[in-house]
């Protein structure tokens, strides 16, 4: 009996360990299928944008959104069947919303160069989403929002963006927003190139904002407020920004309500224009500042005390004060070192500026041309006209002209482009326009091209008024796109002769 009880509680006893031990390993098994592989991103991100976004929208509880990729070959503006996202069937044509990104080879990797979004509501939920995934797009510049319903919060949440991933270009056409603060996007903060507000409703109190910022913004050189509400109070604003502003090539103002007015304003500032009292104060100011700058540092161990003794006691105050000057220097162990550190410095600026001389002599003499019939230097060249068109230095450094007890100063001639058509401008604003177009080719050999297009069309005034027919005559031998016909060239040699 007692043995029989052994046997028995021996097998119970063997059965429990056994379950036991089978759901330790069930367990086990359970946890390492359940461990993220090593090798792979925790967040689950691929690191590729076309992938990226789709499953973060559903991550998020949102329907997943197709990203669209074409290559950067195609036109910026090309509205194609996938930029709109329609998708047609048999009796059924409904909506889907798409991002079209426009991409480009990089090492057989597909890099993002721009994201569109055109004719759906964005967001919060998915202007988060593309937050998660642009930081896989390293090389992204562009963003362009069409017609997708921004609002105040949205567009504060999208300016944060553009701000922290240092978007250099934004298109915002079809979003208005009703406190038209739009210059958010060129604050200190931001380094956009190229901004579009086309069809945003704006009036002179946007134009007003823009024209606080764009007048200290050194980075904007494209600004399109075309199709909007601005007249020529507006018009003013701007000009006005554009009296110190060095940096803008092209602005846009066509579709708007510019009159007369506005047009005679902008054609001053490309001309020459009157400072005004604070604009001489800080003229003023500049060149104090400047001149100190400028000035030679004190030499060591001469102070005032010392040359007023060299004046009263002539050779012998020199060597007393020579001798106390360097027994100072030997008791003092630091400035003996911040003297040593000072010659090396002067004699560090001579060497470079022997150096840049004498390669400046070099590139003149020689000229060469490579193997490939380019000539060496061609990169250098290139960079250095961009910075002459994009950098003329302060404006306030212009040489004053006076004329009538006022100071005046030549007017910007960084500015390259001005579309004013379709808009209200008369005779007196073409005859303004002609004038200033015409001073500023008596400046030829000055830095800055001036203007090279301006389109004038469609406005108040006869095609055949001879004000507009001159200043279009003239405007074509300033366009860099214009090419003259056979006919026009022998006419001009026949008249030649």
């Amino acid at each position: 009996i007692e043995l029989k009880i052994w046997l028995l509680s021996d097998s119970s006893m063997t059965k429990k360990g056994g379950e036991s031990r089978g759901q330790k390993t069930v367990e086990k098994n359970e946890r390492t299928s359940s461990e993220p592989d090593s090798n792979e991103d925790s967040t689950g991100l691929t690191g590729s944008f076309v992938t990226d976004f789709p499953a973060l929208c559903v991550r998020e509880g949102l329907c997943p959104i197709e990203v669209v990729t074409r290559l950067q070959t195609a036109p910026a503006d090309e509205k194609d069947e996938h930029s709109v996202g329609v998708v047609c069937q048999p009796n059924r044509v409904f909506f889907r919303s798409k991002i079209v990104a426009d991409v480009e080879d990089d090492g057989g990797k597909e890099s993002v160069k721009a994201i569109h979004l055109r004719g759906w509501l964005l967001d919060e939920r998915v202007l988060n989403v593309l937050s998660l995934s642009i930081p896989s797009c390293s090389h992204l510049t562009t963003i362009k929002l069409w017609n997708v319903g921004l609002t105040e919060q949205t567009f504060a949440t999208f300016t944060a963006l553009v701000i922290q991933f240092r978007i250099k270009q934004v298109i915002l056409s079809g979003n208005p927003l009703a406190s038209e603060n739009y210059a958010s996007l060129l604050s200190d903060e931001t380094s956009l190139e190229r901004l579009g507000l086309r069809g945003n409703g704006l009036t002179d109190r946007g134009a007003k904002l823009l024209a606080d910022t764009l007048s200290a913004n050194n980075t904007l050189i494209f600004l399109d407020l075309a199709h909007n509400r601005i007249s020529s109070e507006g018009t003013k604003l701007v000009a006005n920004a554009l009296r110190m502003n060095r940096t803008l090539l092209s602005l846009s103002l066509a579709n708007n309500k510019v009159d007369d007015e506005g047009a005679e304003s902008l054609a001053e500032v490309v001309s020459r224009f009157a400072l005004s009292h604070l604009e001489i104060i800080a003229r003023r100011m500049f060149n104090a500042e400047k001149r100190h700058a400028e000035a030679p540092e004190e030499q060591p161990g001469r102070t005032v005390a010392t040359t007023s003794m060299e004046k009263r006691g002539g050779v012998k105050a020199t060597m007393s004060s020579d001798k106390m000057a360097r027994e100072k220097r030997e008791k003092t162990p630091g400035i003996k070192k911040r003297e040593s550190k000072r010659e090396e410095k002067v004699k560090k600026d001579e060497k470079e500026v022997k150096t840049k001389k004498a390669l400046s002599s070099a590139d003149g003499k020689k000229g060469k041309v490579g193997k490939g019939g380019s000539k060496k230097g061609t990169d250098t060249t290139s960079e250095e006209m961009k910075t002459d068109i994009l950098e003329h230095g302060n404006p306030l450094t212009e040489a004053v002209e006076e004329i009538g007890g006022n100071k005046f100063i030549i007017g910007n001639r960084a500015l390259t482009n001005i579309n004013l058509s379709y808009n209200a401008i008369s005779e007196d604003g073409i005859a303004a326009l002609l004038k200033a177009v015409r001073f500023q080719s008596t400046l030829c050999l000055l830095p800055g091209t001036g203007l090279m297009r301006l389109s004038v069309e469609h406005n108040k005034i006869l095609s055949t008024h001879e004000d507009l027919v001159a200043l279009r005559e003239l405007m074509l031998t300033k366009d860099p796109l214009y090419k003259s016909t056979d006919s026009e060239s022998v006419s001009t040699t026949q008249e030649e002769r």
